[in-house]
């Protein structure tokens, strides 16, 4: 469950700065990436929302400045079955000590 937690308060970091700065999305995969790997990236979140571990999540990666990988998987609102978007906004709750803690 740490792992899970963690996992999310990353993500949700991401998103954060992601939602600051805008970012050129780039088509094809960069250099050096593993499509592979990109791709266990949809099958874990598809995982969790398919086990109703998560109701939806966004995941960014940046390599040397550029979004090489941005894509969101599940529902914003699951009872409407809104599919979440990539501008998604996440709470992170009290979730900010333990950055925090783990930054110190």
């Amino acid at each position: 469950m740490k792992k899970i937690s963690f996992f999310f308060i990353i993500l949700s970091l991401a998103l954060a700065s992601a939602a600051q700065k805008t970012i050129a999305l780039q088509p094809t995969i960069a250099p050096g990436v593993s499509a592979e790997r990109l791709t266990r990236i949809d099958k874990l979140l598809q995982e969790y929302v398919d086990k109703q571990w998560i109701g939806g999540a966004t995941a960014i990666v940046v390599k040397d400045g550029k979004t090489i990988y941005h894509k969101s998987i599940g529902y914003k609102d699951i009872d409407k079955k809104t599919p979440v978007t990539n501008d998604a906004i996440y709470r992170i709750a009290s979730q900010t000590k333990a950055i925090t803690s783990t930054a110190l």
